[in-house]
């Protein structure tokens, strides 16, 4: 059975996803190479960036590690773009 991500959630990892390609590319990376430093596969990175999956803490630790950034700066990134009135749970 697959896993169905709710509005929010996709919303969420859609900044979490901005974040991931605002670092990458100030770091000059290619998609590939920050796979290759964040242990991860090409299509894995991929999904991710484009928010097609919603990536366990793991991956984003990983992710974090190939861009040689701790995982809160990749926190602190995405939430600098997130909106401040932003609420993850969904509404009922």
């Amino acid at each position: 059975m697959q896993y169905k991500r709710s509005k929010k959630e996709i919303e969420y990892c859609e900044y979490l996803s901005m974040a991931i390609k605002k670092l990458r590319q100030d770091r000059k990376k290619s998609m590939n190479c920050l796979a290759f430093d964040s242990l991860l596969s090409s299509a894995t990175l991929c999904r991710i960036e484009n928010n097609q999956n919603t990536p366990h803490i793991t991956k984003i630790a990983q992710v974090a590690y190939g861009l040689g950034v701790p995982l809160s700066e990749l926190i602190i990134e995405m939430e600098k773009i997130l909106p401040k009135n932003f609420i993850l749970a969904d509404e009922t």
